[in-house]
């Protein structure tokens, strides 16, 4: 997510189902980026919704063969 056009919408909620090491574990390594994010924006709220289709998207993409490393 770009986090500039979330603040700049003024979104006081984020809804997201993979996590940042589901990411991780098919190549969309950003967890140093996480590691300069540490410090939380009290404007923004995240809140992590259970699917058990959350990884779809992310055994899509890794199962592909026109995908692009990272």
């Amino acid at each position: 997510m770009c986090l500039t056009a979330i603040y700049w919408a003024r979104i006081k909620k984020v809804f997201f189902a993979a996590t940042r090491y589901d990411a991780a574990n098919v190549g969309f390594d950003d967890l140093k980026l996480y590691e300069y994010l540490r410090t939380p924006i009290p404007e923004i709220s995240t809140i992590k919704i259970l699917t058990d289709r959350a990884l779809i998207p992310f055994e899509k993409w890794n199962n592909s063969k026109n995908k692009i490393i990272y």
